[in-house]
């Protein structure tokens, strides 16, 4: 979604569809894939198309760069010329959307039968001018959004990944318990990892299993994982355990799959959970022995 937070005339927005793509190919094939462009505002858009190259950001967080360098691929310089947006089969750069209006073009990529096999990442970049009729603040408000494209040419081989990080905390004073776990995909591809977290109490006994939200992590690349949106939008994204009574000693699972075909990965960390209550309780008790003990001994050497 995009939108003109700043601006002082009616709220603007550009709604794109899907927010990614994902396209495994194998050559030579001819691709046509539909992007559906609303104008969710209350003003006409005109929207430039152009894509961009990027690489996944070192944050983890699925963030990206884009490069300076609009060629989509310096290894495979030709593909940028075979990649296109079309709408009723003709070539289009730019488009203008009157309010409410949809949009449906067509993403047509051309792989011949010697294409470069390898991993494609590229954005789909609108570029979106508001029209404007106040003659006092200007003429037009412009802004962009991306929508992230990754093309995998040819047949992928086996997958290969670490946990590269996984942290709970070791003392809690209460809920919820949150879980930052980090992948790393060392396959020369991307993968969509699925999975989930599973937590135990002190009995052994299952409390919470919590499926871990699908997400792609590029070649060569790390990411956080996460539960929900919410966990998403945590720096770093987390997967959290929303209970708010812990007690006890909890053993936390990950079981992660790189791909439907394997290989699965495991980790797991302990966590300590003693609310306030029980250590004043304890602290108390404490004391109070304390004091039984000294008084014992007060009245024995008498």
């Amino acid at each position: 979604m995009l939108s003109a937070g700043g601006a002082a005339h009616a709220e603007i927005g550009l709604g794109v569809y899907p927010p990614t793509l994902q396209i495994q190919a194998s050559a030579p094939a001819s691709i046509q894939t539909p992007v559906t462009l609303t104008n969710t505002g209350a003003t006409p858009l005109v929207v430039s198309l152009s894509f961009r190259p990027f690489r996944p950001s070192a944050a983890g967080d699925g963030s990206v760069v884009y490069q300076y360098d609009t060629t989509i691929s310096p290894l495979n310089p030709t593909l940028s010329e075979r990649i296109s947006l079309r709408s009723f089969g003709e070539r289009i750069q730019e488009l203008t959307l009157s309010p409410g209006e949809q949009h449906e073009l067509v993403l047509d990529i051309a792989l011949p039968a010697r294409e470069l096999e390898g991993d494609y990442y590229f954005s789909i970049v609108c570029t979106v001018q508001q029209l404007i009729s106040d003659t006092t603040t200007g003429s037009a408000i412009q802004t962009a959004v991306g929508l992230p494209v990754l093309l995998s040419v040819g047949q992928k081989g086996e997958a290969s990944g670490t946990i590269e990080t996984m942290r709970t905390p070791l003392f809690l004073l209460g809920g919820p318990l949150p879980v930052t776990l980090r992948v790393a995909n060392g396959s020369n591809f991307f993968i969509t990892p699925t999975g989930t977290v599973t937590i135990r109490n002190l009995f052994g006994a299952t409390v919470a299993t919590l499926p871990i939200r699908e997400s792609a992590i590029l070649s060569g690349s790390s990411r956080y994982m996460s539960d929900t949106d919410r966990g998403e939008q945590m720096t770093p994204p987390q997967i959290v355990w929303n209970e708010p009574f812990l007690f006890g000693v909890y053993a936390t699972t990950a079981t992660i799959q790189l791909t439907s075909d394997g290989p699965t990965l495991t980790a797991t960390r302990y966590s300590i959970a003693l609310p306030v209550w029980f250590l004043i309780a304890a602290v108390a008790i404490a004391a109070l022995v304390t004091l039984v003990i000294v008084r014992i001994h007060w009245h024995m050497g008498r």
